[in-house]
């Protein structure tokens, strides 16, 4: 009697409770891409005491969420491959830049290379001979300044008659001409004017002084030893005399307060050099324009001053 009843519970149907029984549908459900089709669940489902109706929202729901995976899946799929197109768009322009900078940078080169060796080719031409399409090049402006600035007198040698064109006033004597320059700038700003000598005999002039300003005023003696000169817009602004052959200067009566000197009147104030004149009474006796009338000035051999006077016309 005992055995039959233990019979009797084994073959009785297994009873599930609703969230067993809702468990069971998800497990076959998941199942059913791999194993079991639908009439499997089916079975599955009433075999459970699991609704048909169940069943199919547990399959659809299911279903639902493998396309909405899917869906992503593709989706992200697709972000991927927008993003390495867009990461080889960024680089091959990065690359085509680079391309243009190199080929910018070797023509910049190759131009530079032209550029130089036509330099250096230039330059070897002019310190050796000068065609005459490259002296109608440069200008006399050029050939002065780099006559005082470099030191390169043979420029003038080369620059021929357009030094008389140049000049701002020539001084002719017997045996000499001098040529007042007007004056070159330096890389520093500096202004200096430059008088040149060209001897009878000789064809090539002689640079005798470089100073700073402008020469305004200039007066040859008649034994053509002596030039006196007025500079103007510098710290050595004033009356000067300068000896052709040593080269010496001397510093006759300053412009202003501030340079050289004045001569002092009985008033306490002190004649200046003015612009208005200089010339020569005799080889040794100066005449020049002060903010007081004309003075005198005798002066040596060298062109020292020894003694002023008022000018006693």
């Amino acid at each position: 009697m005992a055995q039959t009843q233990v019979y009797e519970s084994a073959q009785a149907p297994q009873q599930f409770t609703p969230d067993e029984a809702i468990e069971i549908l998800k497990q076959a459900a998941t199942m059913t891409s791999q194993q079991l089709s639908i009439e499997q669940l089916e079975t599955i489902a009433d075999e459970a005491g699991i609704p048909r109706e169940n069943l199919y929202q547990a399959v659809q729901q299911h279903l639902q969420r493998a396309d909405a995976s899917e869906r992503a899946a593709d989706l992200e799929q697709l972000r991927a491959r927008e993003r390495r197109q867009r990461r080889n768009a960024r680089l091959k322009r990065l690359l085509l830049l680079f391309g243009l900078i190199v080929a910018s940078m070797a023509t910049i080169s190759i131009s530079y290379d032209a550029g130089y060796t036509a330099a250096r080719q230039s330059v070897h031409s002019e310190s050796t001979t000068l065609s005459s399409s490259a002296e109608d090049a440069l200008s006399s402006v050029t050939y002065l300044h780099n006559a005082l600035m470099r030191g390169s007198y043979d420029y003038l040698e080369r620059l021929g008659n357009k030094l008389d064109e140049l000049a701002v006033q020539k001084l002719r004597g017997s045996s000499l001409t001098v040529y007042i320059m007007p004056p070159a700038y330096s890389m520093s700003g500096g202004k200096y004017a430059s008088i040149w000598v060209k001897r009878t005999g000789k064809n090539t002039p002689e640079m005798v002084l470089k100073i700073s300003g402008d020469i305004t005023r200039a007066s040859l003696s008649s034994d053509d030893r002596l030039v006196a000169f007025f500079v103007w817009s510098s710290a050595q602004a004033g009356v000067w005399v300068l000896d052709l052959d040593s080269g010496e200067r001397h510093w006759v009566l300053g412009a202003e307060s501030s340079g050289g000197y004045g001569l002092p009147q009985d008033d306490g104030s002190y004649a200046q050099a003015d612009v208005g004149e200089v010339s020569w009474i005799d080889d040794r006796t100066l005449m020049f324009s002060t903010t007081h009338g004309r003075y005198v000035c005798k002066v040596s051999s060298k062109g020292v001053p020894l003694r002023y006077e008022p000018f006693d016309e």
